[in-house]
């Protein structure tokens, strides 16, 4: 075995979760006695260390040889993975395709040729109804090969019948790698041109699946073929701004997903996903009763046992369940938004520690967004330190403005003027350091800074505040600067400082305005 880095052996042995270890540790003391198992003694120390430190991991082991580390390191490293690959940790269906041509390859070697070939259909016909096309051409070509070595003649059908099936999964996986490709093009193009909305950057587009032959009328009978193609065609309307058409393709996309109760089986993952998309063009389009049910089904998932749901699927959930908060506070539902942060709070906390520092982000805006506008600014604030507790670096630049923008206007709103003076002052500073960005932001600040302290009187602020609104509502038209807007409607708050109205009533109407707009 090739020499491992340290960090790479140290970097698994943190990554397992408690039940993991005890199955380890129970394996290794099979092999014999804990206290002369240098490699098991090894893991303890590491897996007690917080950074890794050889000099430390020597100290502590006095019968390990320095000279003898690194093979105990790659030794310990194989143990692992061959523990982990026995439980749950591996999918179930690649396990027993394993097993099967383990004990294919085994019954060949004996010549028990028949034995091995049923061995091989009952790992076919599962890998078939996972539609595991890489599986099913993996052991058709051994098929083949047990089939030439039988040499009888009563085989020839069988062999002819396997030809077929081999190329017909061929054409399974030519067709899903290029749509692969393209799902992976787009979204980088989007990644990169998500906020320009110019003709250059939609030509550019639109090239993309026309270079890749996109075909929109095209429906294939494979599962993860039509799962790919309602995906991109969701990226396409999406980053096009057509909500309507995004809306009924997620929505297919998710109906589809639910079909076949095997396929939720295996590709659970992919439920999840087109769950997401739904979730987002939920934000822009559909009813209150498409809410409800993607409520309950949100619900379902975050119930389901860690068992059966898998660890990486239920992170999966949890980033989901949070997509749901946008859709509720897109419509001015913050009161049923907060009811919603408080019942996933539990499940986002057991999840935290192995989620990505842009989803937590992501949380924390979208709980201060559901507090802020419900009028419990005290909880609304408590979310914004945690988003500022964490890592700017690891950050969307969205996210930590809008963190800063809403610990501004919780403080307007309770009333903590001195400290909104050193507030403003901070927030300006961090946006000159990230440097040009939406004009928006500037306006904002601009703002609070200079105009906010010469307003005297409550006539003067009203129309300060009208004034804002109108630029505001100005830039909104910008297709660059109406994004910004997707993280908070301030036409909405504005409206509420001059009239008195419900924020929350004054951001329902807006979203209705613009559903109208939309049909």
């Amino acid at each position: 075995m090739a020499r491992l880095p340290s960090d790479k052996v140290f970097s698994l042995v943190k990554s397992l979760r408690a039940g993991e270890k005890k199955a380890f540790r129970q394996q290794a003391k099979q092999n014999g006695a804990a206290d002369q198992l240098l490699y098991l003694r090894l893991f303890d120390v590491l897996d007690a260390m917080e950074a890794y430190d050889e000099a430390a991991v020597l100290k502590k082991i006095p019968a390990l040889p320095a000279r003898q580390l690194s093979n105990q390191k790659n030794y310990l490293f194989q143990q692992l993975t061959d523990s982990l690959s026995t439980t749950r940790t591996v999918n179930e269906i690649t396990r027993q395709f394993t097993r099967a041509m383990l004990r294919a390859d085994v019954l060949f070697t004996k010549k028990m040729y028949a034995a091995a070939l049923d061995e091989l259909d009952a790992a076919l016909l599962t890998a078939k109804r996972h539609c595991r096309h890489t599986m099913v051409l993996e052991l058709l070509t051994t098929k083949r090969m047990i089939i030439i070595k039988m040499r009888r003649p009563d085989m020839a059908e069988r062999m002819s019948q396997g030809l077929e099936e081999f190329s017909m999964h061929s054409k399974y996986l030519d067709e899903m790698h290029r749509m692969r490709l393209l799902h992976q093009e787009i979204s980088k193009f989007t990644l990169a041109y998500s906020s320009l909305r110019d003709k250059a950057t939609l030509d550019a587009f639109e090239a993309i699946f026309v270079s890749a032959g996109f075909d929109f009328s095209y429906a294939s009978s494979d599962y993860m073929n039509q799962n790919m193609h309602y995906s991109v065609r969701c990226i396409y309307h999406r980053y096009r701004r057509e909500w309507q058409p995004f809306y009924e393709q997620a929505k297919a996309g998710m109906m589809h997903a639910e079909s076949d109760p095997i396929l939720f089986t295996c590709y659970r993952d992919k439920h999840l996903l087109s769950t997401h998309q739904f979730l987002i063009a939920l934000a822009k389009a559909g009813s209150m009763d498409d809410i409800e049910m993607v409520r309950d089904r949100i619900h379902s998932y975050l119930d389901m046992p860690e068992k059966i749901m898998g660890r990486e699927n239920r992170i999966i959930a949890v980033n989901t369940s949070t997509i749901f908060i946008i859709v509720l506070n897109k419509r001015g539902l913050f009161e049923e938004a907060v009811a919603f942060v408080k019942k996933i709070a539990p499940h986002f906390n057991d999840c935290i520690g192995s989620m990505h520092t842009i989803s937590v982000a992501n949380y924390y805006n979208l709980a201060t967004l559901a507090f802020f506008g419900s009028g419990d600014y005290k909880a609304a604030l408590k979310f914004v330190l945690k988003g500022l507790a964490l890592s700017d670096r690891q950050m969307l630049r969205e996210h930590r403005i809008y963190l800063r923008f809403f610990q501004l206007l919780i403080h307007f709103e309770l009333d903590t003027i001195l400290l909104l003076d050193n507030l403003v002052k901070s927030v300006y500073k961090f946006l000159l350091q990230l440097g040009p960005g939406f004009r928006f932001e500037s306006l904002i600040i601009d703002f609070i800074r200079m105009k906010l302290p010469k307003i005297n009187s409550r006539t003067e602020l009203l129309r300060a505040f009208s004034e804002l609104k109108k630029q505001v509502e100005a830039l909104a038209l910008d297709p660059m600067e109406g994004v910004s807007l997707d993280y908070f409607d301030w036409p909405a708050w504005l409206e509420s400082k001059i009239t008195g109205k419900s924020f929350s009533a004054l951001a329902k109407r807006n979203f209705a305005k613009s559903q109208a707009a939309e049909s």
